[in-house]
Parts: C-alpha cells; structure tokens; sequence
C-alpha cells in the first residue's frame, strides 16, 4: 500500500470521527455559553432585590459556571468576602457595607458580561437598574412587622390593649329594661302566670 492509499483510508475513517467530536465539542460549548448567559441575566435582572431567591441562588452557582474564568472568581472572592463580614450586624456599618457589596456586584458582573460577550460597563451596572420604591417600602414594612411580631412571641414586647367603656343609655318610658345576663327582655305573653292564693 503506498502513501497516497494510506492517506486515502485514514480520512475515510478519521473524518466522520472528527465531524462527531467536533460535534460534541461545539454542542458542550453552546450549553457551557447558555448556563453562563442565564445565570448572567438572572444576577442583572435581580442586582437591586438581593433578598430574591433567584439571586441568591444564582450568585452560589458562579463558580460552577465560572470555574475556569480566575478575574471572574476573583471578583466572586471579594464579593463574598463583604457579604460575609461580621460588621453587617453593627447598625451604623450597614450604610457603607450595602455600598460595597453594591460595587464588588458590579465588577463581578462586569467581568462576567465580558466572558458572555455582552460587556457591560460597572457604572451602568451600579446605576443603570430600576427597582420601584414600592418594593424598597414593602419590604422595610414586612421586616419592621416580622420583627414587632418576634419581639412579642419573645416576650420583649407586649400588646397594648385599650378598653372603651361604652355609654349605657336607660331605657324610654315604654321600653322593659334589658336584663342584666344579656337575654331579651321577656315580653307580657312569655311571662308567667302568677295567681294569689291565700
């Protein structure tokens, strides 16, 4: 057999071998770029409720879809680190840890438009979302009721309860009395009979 016949036999089997791993290779890809996008959108379209469960679930799978992207889980790495900080439970730090938290979100996402190849700048993240002030006060109305509610089950609180004596008004010149145990007065039909013997 000389060269040119081996070349010949060699592509006749090693090209439908090639084609189908070529195959496998673009379909893994396209599903490794359709996660990535997904999860993109989710943590964009929820980047001001970070209470929503999509969010939060979406921010713990980054480094699932992200696992080969280092700058991207760098930013992941300093994201978490602010929203894992212990200052979160001291009052006056929440103001400044919310700004944080805000711009570590932002260059995380910018980072990860750049892998999806939809870049976005940091700035239009940061202020580029809409969020109606009706959520940000339902919410604050929810937590502030949950945490009354928590105080009083805790026995911290109580309920003030306040009694209003109503006016009691005696009855007209025609009217029976109304008996003091709350029954209907009885009229003269229901009321007994009474013979006086002697």
């Amino acid at each position: 057999m000389d060269g040119s016949t081996f070349a010949i036999v060699a592509a006749t089997f090693a090209g439908p071998i090639v084609a189908v791993l070529i195959t496998l290779w673009y379909q893994q890809y396209s599903l490794s770029r359709q996660a990535r996008m997904e999860l993109f959108a989710v943590l964009m379209r929820h980047r001001r409720n970070n209470l929503a469960t999509e969010y939060v679930s979406g921010l713990n799978m980054v480094p699932v879809h992200f696992h080969n992207k280092p700058k991207v889980l760098e930013r992941y790495a300093t994201l978490m680190a602010t929203l894992s900080d212990l200052s979160w439970k001291t009052p006056e730090r929440v103001p400044d840890l919310i700004d944080k938290a805000n711009t570590d979100l932002a260059y995380l996402l910018s980072e990860m438009s750049k892998v999806v190849r939809t870049p976005v700048d940091q700035i239009q993240i940061l202020k580029g979302a809409y969020s109606p002030q009706g959520w940000v006060d339902d919410a604050d109305r929810t937590r502030n009721i949950q945490s009354r509610l928590l105080d009083v089950l805790e026995n911290r609180s109580a309920i003030r309860v306040f009694a209003h004596l109503l006016p009691i008004t005696p009855p007209s010149s025609g009217e029976r009395p109304m008996p003091e145990d709350g029954s209907k007065p009885e009229t003269p039909e229901q009321q007994p009979e009474v013979n006086p013997t002697v």
